[in-house]
């Protein structure tokens, strides 16, 4: 990952676009994901995003675009992840769909995401960066633990665009949290071996 390969590079990102064009043919076609939602346990789902975080972690050194320019293309980004959530809603996708990270839209999302982070990062400002490589050397852990408490939530809250804020900070403060006690309080060669050791 740390040195630049353009064919792996290439091979490795777009697997999950083609995933998701695959899914999309299921939704549209058959309804098949409204059966056997299997797209949530294969790893091509999800993919891209780990591989992004992981080169840009490792190679960018320098964000030469500006803040402004990212937080604008981020921004904008949303509204296009927004409007392709209504998009799906309105088509009678199942909520796993419009709610979640498994679209286009929210691929390239997170690119300027993705920089306008490591942007932050590289900056002076202490604070930010300290909190920023705290939730960066937490996230695997985060990634495997917020799916139990986005069911809580689930269970308790019904599905709807003002819960799923809620449900979001929720999923992201208790997972974050989590990780950070038990490695507080669990010896680190106990948690080697689950993803959850900082």
């Amino acid at each position: 990952v740390k040195r630049k390969n353009k064919i792996l590079d290439a091979t490795i990102l777009l697997i999950q676009p083609l995933f998701i064009a695959c899914m999309y043919l299921g939704i549209i076609n058959n309804d098949i994901l409204k059966i056997a939602p299997w797209y949530v346990i294969v790893f091509p789902a999800w993919l891209s995003y780990y591989y992004l975080g992981l080169v840009v972690g490792n190679r960018v050194k320098n964000v030469k675009a500006s803040g402004v320019l990212l937080l604008a293309a981020f921004m904008l980004s949303s509204i296009f992840q927004i409007a392709e959530g209504f998009i799906w809603k309105e088509s009678g996708a199942i909520s796993d769909i419009y709610y979640s990270q498994l679209r286009i839209t929210a691929l390239v999302q997170n690119i300027p995401g993705a920089l306008l982070l490591a942007k932050i990062a590289m900056s002076k400002k202490r604070i930010a960066t300290r909190l920023l490589e705290r939730v960066g050397d937490a996230s695997f852990g985060i990634y495997l633990l917020h799916p139990a408490l986005i069911m809580v939530c689930d269970k308790i809250l019904a599905r709807t665009e003002a819960t799923f804020v809620i449900t979001f900070v929720v999923a992201f403060a208790g997972s974050f949290a989590t990780v950070l006690v038990l490695n507080k309080i669990v010896p680190r060669k106990a948690l080697k071996y689950t993803g959850l050791a900082i």
